[in-house]
């Protein structure tokens, strides 16, 4: 039994992922739609034996230097990407790496509400202890019409 806990373990342990990845990986066998969600609209379009390759350019400043990187991926088939290159300055390449995060490491703590509540004329909040003593001084300050006859008049 215990034999099968270290092995399930050893298996699992096998199978972590890494939460960066870099674009060849996280590209390839995939649409372009994938390419266009992680790094927008491409910079270049070439059509090179029937087939269209896009270009995405990244720069990173350095020493008052420019460094460029470019990923370049052919599009094959239903938009599949077929091939996937990245050339250029290491800094600059990892602005096309991918991270991923699960959704327990996404959820967003809760903030404060950003609103402000202003008291203005007549403003009385609703559900709270004050409420009640505030409308109970409001109703003694202001007193009651008398009720009108039988007829309304």
């Amino acid at each position: 039994m215990r034999i099968a806990a270290l092995l399930s373990l050893g298996l699992l342990a096998g199978c972590a992922t890494t939460t960066t990845v870099d674009a060849p990986t996280a590209l390839s066998g995939r649409e372009l739609d994938t390419a266009l969600n992680l790094y927008g609209r491409w910079d270049e379009r070439i059509v090179l034996a029937d087939r269209p390759h896009y270009v995405w350019r990244r720069a990173v400043l350095m020493n008052g230097k420019t460094y460029y990187c470019e990923l370049r991926t052919e599009v094959a088939f239903r938009n599949t990407i077929s091939a996937v290159a990245v050339e250029g300055y290491p800094a600059a390449c990892s602005l096309f790496q991918v991270q991923y995060k699960s959704a327990h490491e996404a959820r967003a703590t809760p903030e404060a509400p950003r609103t402000e509540i202003v008291a203005a004329r007549n403003y009385r909040p609703v559900g709270g202890a004050e409420s009640v003593t505030s409308a109970s001084r409001d109703a003694a300050a202001h007193p009651q019409e008398p009720a009108a006859g039988p007829r309304g008049s």
